[in-house]
C-alpha cells in the first residue's frame, strides 16, 4: 500500500502532515467527480428553470397587456351601450333581459327595473310574425346578435299635465258624444 504525504499548513507554529493512501485519494476524487457532476446537472436544471420563468414573465405581461385592451374596450362598448340613441335591449339565451339603456327607458317608458330580470316577450308589441321571431332568434343564437326594426309594447306614462289633457280630451268626447247620440231638446 503506497502512501501520499501532504502538507497543509502551519498551526500554532507546527506543521501538520496528513498521510493518506491511495485508495483513499482515489475514493475522494471520485465523490469529488460525482460531486461536480451533481452541480453541473443542477446548475443546467437552474438555467432552465429560469429561462420558464422567464418565459411565465412574458406570458404574464402580455396578459397583462391583454387584460388592459379588454377593459378598455369594454369601457368603449359600455359608454356606446349607454350614450346609444338606439334602444338595446340584451338578453341571455332564455331571453330574459339582462340589460337595457337609457333609450330603452325613454323610448318605452319601461324602467330598467320593471324589465331586467323578465321575459323580453312582456316587450312584444303583437304586430311581428312567427317567421319573424324565427329568423330573430336564428340569428341570435349563431351569429350571437341581431339588428333590425321590432315594435316594442310602450308602458303608458303620463305626467301630470298628460293626464289633465287626457282627462279634458275625454270630457270634450263625452261631451261630443252625448251631442251627437243625444241631441238636445228644446221647448217653446
Amino acid at each position: 500500500m503506497l502512501l501520499n504525504a501532504r502538507e497543509i499548513e502551519n498551526v500554532e507554529g507546527k506543521q501538520h502532515v496528513i498521510l493518506l493512501s491511495m485508495e483513499d485519494v482515489t475514493d475522494r476524487a471520485d465523490k469529488l467527480v460525482i460531486a461536480n457532476e451533481e452541480k453541473d446537472r443542477l446548475a443546467d436544471e437552474l438555467v432552465i428553470a429560469n429561462e420558464e420563468k422567464d418565459k411565465l414573465v412574458d406570458e404574464l405581461v402580455s396578459f397583462g397587456i391583454e387584460r388592459e385592451r379588454l377593459i378598455q374596450k369594454i369601457k368603449r362598448a359600455a359608454t356606446i351601450f349607454t350614450h346609444s340613441n338606439e334602444s338595446i335591449m340584451i338578453t341571455d339565451a332564455d331571453a330574459t333581459i339582462t340589460e337595457v339603456n337609457h333609450s330603452f327607458n325613454q323610448m318605452t317608458g319601461y324602467c330598467s327595473k320593471d324589465v331586467i330580470g323578465e321575459n323580453s316577450i312582456m316587450v312584444q308589441s303583437g304586430d311581428e310574425t312567427p317567421e319573424f321571431f324565427a329568423e330573430m332568434w336564428d340569428s341570435l343564437l349563431s351569429k350571437g346578435h341581431w339588428h333590425g326594426k321590432y315594435g316594442i309594447a310602450v308602458k303608458v306614462v303620463m305626467s301630470i299635465p298628460q293626464r289633465r289633457l287626457l282627462l279634458l280630451w275625454r270630457m270634450l268626447m263625452v261631451l261630443l258624444t252625448i251631442t251627437f247620440h243625444y241631441p238636445p231638446i228644446f221647448l217653446q
